[in-house]
């Protein structure tokens, strides 16, 4: 418990300037190309802050699915959950793997107004982790060999069929390779993997994009 005040402390120190980037719940998202995630271990990481759900359907944090039609067997992303979804639950993260994947879902709420630090990891034995600010929350497979390569735009914020959240997003990163393997202390700022495949500061922009850090030119338009 201890920890944990310490931990909320020194977030709400940190975080007391909001830099971050803010999504009215009504259009707004951002989108960057695609990233292909096939055959490697990686992270998905993002710092995400949103009110309590009132929305029926999942809004996407982060996917590389499609606004309409059909999405295909290789589609990706992490939702955070509405009233009406039938496997998960309100106000929880849920990451979909490709199909064939088992998908993952939070063992805890986030949508509760306060910075919480998701990250969803693949290992080379094909198990899957998702993390609530540093703590497992639930774990499942997703083959290593799995086609993680929808060819869609990567979606941040919202945008998913159409779908929005008024939400805040401080930090995105993708880095191929399995960052953390069991509890840890969140970064409060991430530290640029040397090889991430996409780092998004969404403090940092210019005009309509945010910036991409990894030097891989996957600059966020923001709609």
């Amino acid at each position: 418990m201890k920890n944990i005040f310490i931990f909320s402390l020194l977030l709400s120190i940190s975080f007391s300037q909001d830099y971050s980037l803010s999504f009215d719940g009504v259009d707004d998202y951002v989108s960057t190309n695609t990233i292909d995630l096939t055959g490697i271990p990686f992270t998905i990481e993002m710092w995400y802050k949103t009110d309590l759900v009132t929305f029926s359907n999942q809004v996407n944090l982060i996917d590389n699915y499609v606004n309409g039609g059909s999405p295909g067997t290789n589609r990706w992303g992490m939702y955070i959950e509405g009233s009406s979804e039938t496997y998960n639950s309100i106000g929880r993260i849920s990451f979909l793997p490709p199909l064939g994947g088992d998908h993952l879902t939070s063992n805890v709420r986030v949508d509760d107004n306060s910075w919480h630090h998701i990250a969803v990891v693949r290992y080379q034995d094909s198990t899957t982790k998702l993390f609530i600010d540093g703590l497992l929350s639930d774990s499942s497979t997703s083959l290593i060999d799995s086609d993680y390569n929808a060819g869609y735009d990567i979606l941040i914020g919202s945008g998913h069929h159409g779908r929005f959240n008024e939400c805040s997003i401080r930090e995105v990163m993708i880095s191929p390779e399995a960052v953390y393997t069991s509890n840890f202390d969140p970064p409060l700022s991430f530290n640029t993997h040397p090889n991430a495949l996409m780092y998004l500061s969404m403090n940092e922009g210019v005009g309509d994009e945010a910036l991409d850090g990894s030097g891989n030119g996957k600059n966020g338009v923001i709609h």
